[in-house]
């Protein structure tokens, strides 16, 4: 019995892979309402934080973790560590996300490059510290 399903031959195939690849590629692209999202485009210019470059900001981090080791126990816990923490020591916040956003308030807050983009978006200076912290 014949199979259901035939397959082209192999020069019809390439003939057809080398129609798809000469095509205009703006022709293949997905509308924004299909699948990807349109930045706004009030968010303005994108941001990086050079923490190569400026490398007091890394020092504000680490003075703070040094100086605060119930947050690095919530920021750094390990299933096998379960050391027993004093009574008056506890973290800034109750997980990782409101201990970021404390040491983030700490190192933005009055930042002279980076101070007025933390106020207009926390969240992802927030996120930038969490992604520093887990490097």
């Amino acid at each position: 019995m014949p199979p259901t399903h035939q397959r082209a031959r192999r020069s019809a195939r390439l003939r057809a892979d080398a129609r798809v690849h000469s095509m205009d590629p703006s022709a293949l692209s997905v509308p924004p309402s299909e699948g990807q999202s349109k930045v706004p485009s009030e968010s303005g210019p994108q941001l990086t934080i050079q923490w190569h470059n400026e490398t007091a900001l890394t020092d504000v981090l680490v003075n703070y973790l040094t100086s605060h080791p119930a947050d690095c126990r919530v920021l750094f816990y390990s299933e096998g560590k379960k050391a027993m923490s004093p009574v008056n020591d506890s973290p800034s916040g109750s997980d990782k996300g409101q201990i970021c956003s404390v040491i983030t308030k700490l190192i933005f807050t009055n930042h002279p490059k980076y101070g007025h983009a933390y106020h207009d978006n926390q969240k992802k200076f927030r996120d930038a510290i969490n992604n520093r912290i887990n490097k």
